[in-house]
Order: structure tokens, then C-alpha cells, then sequence
């Protein structure tokens, strides 16, 4: 059996990057790669762009190298100064990876691991010879979806409360216009990576969808990325566990190994089905599009229970919803260049992975102290109550609803109550955070005339949701009892998903919440699942159909299961 002091399993943004980065420290590197290219979504998912920061200086040195290679004139220039060409950036990243002295075998499909106990020795694996073996002091999964930490018997993360999915996929194609290359795509539906079969149907359904009926001569296709763009598969159940609720409250984690900029870019389609936190942070506060510097401690990146291994890649030990922020391009390029450092410095001095201390893991953080980073997110804050009372009048609120709410403090926005619309309806959001009844009187009108207003987000975008959608799914957040028939007749018109969506989530809360409406909400619901009423859909990219009625009768008949069995599962509280 061959010897390595790292193997890396999966070739993508955040498996190259390790694989470099360990090889850079000496390291006996062997990189396995089920694909015919590295890159991952930055290669053959045709992602161009970046969304964050991109400070890690082996990236901006493998960019600046490509960039250069964009220029010459034989080669059509991608149409956006931000863009490296898929494309050239595949060939550099296999250039630096013969320099670098790393082993790299294409095709491979990583089958399982050898074991010691709870130690990770080495990996099996299956390419175009045959099965194969290697040991190692170290391995690294960087498959995405975990598959190696999956074959080593790692824990895992559950997806969102509601229903365990994951975010939705996205489909990219490149197009030709004005003589330039750009790459365009969105969001096709919902995609299960742990179910083989749907995975599958739902590739072959999306990759027919992209492709029109009829070509527009102003926008020549030039191809379709091969790979779905999937943003959420498993989640590692790490040393260490970043969470939504703590990061958005201003909690960070000590000694972080690298740092994410970002928002949470959540793109669910149904936001009354996500997680809480996710609707009153990203929805009711409108802070969708606010970017945030995000800590990523090194604990999240190490398996509980397991050594010899480390996760690079979007699989690290982060919740559902705070991982919608640290699966960027950039980021998955800096925890890659901190997973090859880490697993050099763990076989260099023969210790456990977890036995390394961050403050070995060097040359990978950017500049910038861990109190800059903080400072800037205190500072996307407000602290002034005559600042906050202002934003509160405008249409783009700022960070003003959840300053109210990290302040504590809620008297001065009373008298907002009795203003123009986005004073009053913004002050009242901010009091049903704080779970304000003050703020009802101004929920029950929203909710009661299905009201159709919107703001808008730090980035200038309509919020998601409309005032009234906000109302009615706050109603239920505050318990307000005396909504309850009004909620049940939002639901029963299915006037559209969205409102059907938040009076659905909040009358189940408050059927969980008060015996005296279960019986009640039981037969409301039962009705709805004999009946042939259909709750609104819509098409996502692609063609595909979400399917609203399949989706909230699932939903109801686990939840008319749970509450007619001795130990009743409450959905949320």
C-alpha cells in the first residue's frame, strides 16, 4: 500500500486549495478527484464571479495569473471585470498542482476508509483500474457532501426543523454577447444530494429545462455547466458548531482560522417553512443582503469522535441556516488553504489534528486583526434611538428593526405606532420581535387586509415577503389567540403561497402552543387534507414546478400524525 503524509479526497474549490497549500509545507500530497477536471464550481460549475472577498493571497496569485491569460487576444473575455474564465482558471489550478508535486487521479470515487480505532489510516477507492488503496497520516474530505467523513462514521447536522431539506440548486449556462462570454443561470428547485435516484432524476430534468425552445440570436448559448450547483448537502457535526442564532447576535468564536464575509444568502423559496431565526432575521428585520464578517474556529472543521481526518469544503460543522453564508468561493478557498495547513503541521509533529493549536495554522488569515473584523459588524449596527426612529420611516429600514432588538430597548418606538405606514408597520415588526403586544393591533390590520406593501433591503431589493405575509406570519410568533380565525381564513383562500405558507406555520405554532385550539386546528386540517384545494405554486428556473399543496399536505398529515400519538412532536415553540 502506498504512503502519503496527506490524501485529499475531492478536487474541488476547497480541495485544490489544500492540496496546494499542503504540498507548499512539504507535504507527500495525493488528490482524488471523480471528475475529468479540478475546480469544482469555480471549474466545470462555471461559477465566475465572486460573491465575497477573495484576500487569500495563493487565490489572488492563481487569478492574477489567469486574468492575464483572459487578455490575450485570441480568447473571449468573460463580460464582467470580476470574472476569471472557468475555463483558464482549470488549466492553472492542474498547472500549480504538477509544480507543487501533488498526486492527482481523475475518475476516482472514494469507496471507504481504513481505520484505527477512531483514527483515520487511510483511503480505498475505485478509478478506471480497479479498486485501490493508500495510507496516510492525515486525510482531508473535500468532496462537498462529505462523502469520506460519511464512510468514516462521522455525525451529522440535520437540514432546516421544518422538513430536513436543503437550500436549492442552481443551473448555470454561458451565453455569448457583444463578442464576450457571461455566465447566467438560477435557481431550478430543490435537490436532495443524499438520495442517489432523485438526485439524478432531478439533474437530467434540470439540464433539459435550461435549454429553450428557441435560441436568441443576442444571446448565443455557448454551453451548460455539467455540474448542479448545490448549495447544502450534509452538514458535519464538528468539535465546534457555527450557529445562526449566535452569529447574528453579535457572538463570535475565539481564535478563528479563517474568516467569511458575507450575508446569508438563503434562497429558499418557501421562507414560512424556514427556521424561525432565518424568517425574523433575514424576513421580519430585513436583513437579508447585510454582509458580516463571520469567524470560523478551527473545531468546525474537525469531526467529533474521529482523528486523522479534517473537512474542507461547505460540509463544515455549521447549522443550516448560518451555512448559507460559509459556502462561498472564497471562503471554501481559505478553510481549504487552513485544512492543508493543518493536516501538514499535524504530520510534520506526528499529534492528533485536534492536538494542533490555531496559532501553528499560519500565512493563511488576511490582514486584518480579529477586533477590525468585530468592530465592523458592531458598527452595522445603531445605537442612537433618534437614528433608529428615522430609518424606521423609510421604505429601506437599514439595520434599524434588529438594532431595536439587540438594544433591548423598545419605549421609544410607540408613538411610531400611529404614523405613516412604514413607521408604524416597521415599529411594529421591531416590538413583535420583542414579543411586544403593542404591536398587535397593527398586525391584525396588515394580516386582515392581505396587505401587499414592501420594503426594502440594505441592498436596495424588495424584501421577500409583503407587509401583510410579515403580519401573518408574526401573528402566530406572538400567539395572539384572538387572530386564530383569521388565520384559518387567510389559509382557507389560498390567495397565494406565501400568505397560505405563514398562516399554515402560524396555526400550527398555536395549536402546539394551546391545548383548547388542537382539537379545533386537528379537524381545520383534516378538512384541508380530504378536500381538493390547492395551495398556489410557482416555476423556478428550469421548469420546474414547486409543489406548494404537495409540499403543506406533507407537512400537515406529519403533523396530524404527531399530535394524535402519546408522544407529540412539537414543531416549534
Amino acid at each position: 500500500m502506498k504512503k502519503y503524509d496527506v490524501i485529499v479526497a475531492g478536487g474541488g474549490t476547497a480541495g485544490v486549495f489544500a492540496a496546494l497549500s499542503a504540498a507548499r509545507e512539504g507535504m507527500k500530497v495525493l488528490l482524488l478527484e471523480k471528475n475529468t477536471a479540478c475546480g469544482g464550481i469555480g471549474g466545470d460549475g462555471a461559477v465566475a464571479p465572486y460573491y465575497d472577498r477573495n484576500d487569500l493571497a495563493l487565490s489572488i496569485d492563481l487569478d492574477m495569473e489567469t486574468a492575464a491569460r483572459q487578455q490575450d487576444a485570441g480568447f473571449l473575455l468573460p463580460l464582467k471585470n470580476n470574472c476569471i474564465s472557468t475555463e483558464l482558471m482549470k488549466g492553472t489550478l492542474e498547472r500549480h498542482l504538477i509544480r507543487s508535486g501533488v498526486k492527482v487521479i481523475y475518475q476516482a470515487v472514494v469507496t471507504g476508509v481504513e481505520k484505527k480505532g477512531k483514527l483515520i489510516t487511510g483511503v480505498s477507492w475505485h478509478d478506471r483500474e480497479g479498486k485501490h488503496s493508500a495510507s496516510a497520516t492525515v486525510t482531508i474530505d473535500a468532496t462537498a457532501d462529505g462523502i469520506l467523513l460519511l464512510l468514516a462514521g462521522a455525525n451529522f447536522l440535520p437540514g432546516r426543523q421544518m422538513d430536513n431539506a436543503r437550500q436549492p440548486y442552481s443551473r448555470i449556462f454561458t451565453y455569448l454577447a457583444d463578442g464576450k462570454l457571461w455566465n447566467y443561470g438560477g435557481d431550478a428547485g430543490y435537490i436532495d444530494p443524499d438520495d442517489p435516484e432523485k438526485f439524478t432524476g432531478e439533474c437530467l430534468r434540470s439540464a433539459a429545462g435550461q435549454i429553450p425552445e428557441a435560441f436568441m440570436e443576442k444571446e448565443k448559448r455557448f454551453g451548460y455547466s455539467p455540474l448542479a450547483g448545490v448549495r447544502e448537502g450534509r452538514h458535519l457535526a464538528g468539535v465546534q458548531t457555527i450557529r445562526f442564532k449566535e452569529v447574528i447576535r453579535g457572538i463570535q468564536y475565539s481564535s478563528p482560522v479563517a474568516w467569511e464575509y458575507a450575508n446569508f444568502d438563503s434562497h429558499s423559496i418557501d421562507m414560512a417553512l424556514e427556521d424561525d431565526e432565518v424568517f425574523l432575521f433575514s424576513v421580519v428585520a430585513m436583513q437579508w443582503g447585510t454582509r458580516m464578517n463571520i469567524a470560523i474556529p478551527l473545531g468546525a472543521l474537525i469531526p467529533a469522535g474521529l482523528d486523522g481526518i479534517i473537512a474542507a469544503g461547505r460540509m463544515i460543522s455549521a447549522d443550516h441556516a448560518a451555512s448559507q453564508a460559509v459556502r462561498m468561493k472564497g471562503c471554501m478557498k481559505h478553510i481549504g488553504a487552513v485544512a492543508g495547513v493543518l493536516a501538514a503541521v499535524a504530520a510534520k509533529h506526528d499529534v492528533p489534528v485536534s492536538a494542533v493549536s490555531p496559532d501553528e495554522i499560519t500565512g493563511v488569515l488576511p490582514a486584518g486583526s480579529a477586533d477590525e473584523m468585530l468592530r465592523y459588524n458592531e458598527e452595522l449596527w445603531m445605537k442612537e434611538p433618534d437614528e433608529i426612529r428615522e430609518y424606521l420611516r423609510r421604505k429601506n429600514p437599514g439595520s434599524a428593526i434588529w438594532s431595536v432588538y439587540l438594544l433591548g430597548k423598545k419605549e421609544y418606538l410607540y408613538d411610531l405606532l400611529n404614523e405613516s405606514d412604514f413607521a408604524r408597520n416597521h415599529a411594529a415588526f421591531a416590538l413583535a420581535l420583542m414579543h411586544d403586544d403593542k404591536a398587535l393591533p397593527v398586525l391584525r390590520e396588515l394580516a386582515g387586509r392581505r396587505d401587499e406593501t414592501f420594503s426594502e433591503t440594505l441592498r436596495n431589493e424588495p424584501v421577500r415577503e409583503s407587509h401583510g405575509v410579515i403580519a401573518t406570519y408574526l401573528l402566530g410568533y406572538l400567539d395572539d389567540m384572538e387572530s386564530f380565525s383569521l388565520l384559518k381564513e387567510i389559509f382557507t383562500e389560498k390567495r397565494d403561497f406565501f400568505f397560505t405558507a405563514a398562516a399554515w406555520r402560524s396555526i400550527i405554532r398555536m395549536a402546539n402552543k394551546n391545548a383548547c385550539l388542537r382539537e379545533s386546528a386537528g379537524r381545520f386540517m383534516r378538512k384541508f387534507l380530504a378536500g381538493d384545494d390547492v395551495v398556489p405554486g410557482f416555476t423556478c428556473y428550469c421548469g420546474e414546478l414547486y409543489d406548494a399543496s404537495g409540499k403543506i399536505k406533507a407537512l400537515t398529515g406529519k403533523w396530524l400524525k404527531s399530535i394524535s400519538g402519546s408522544d407529540r412532536k412539537i414543531f416549534d415553540q
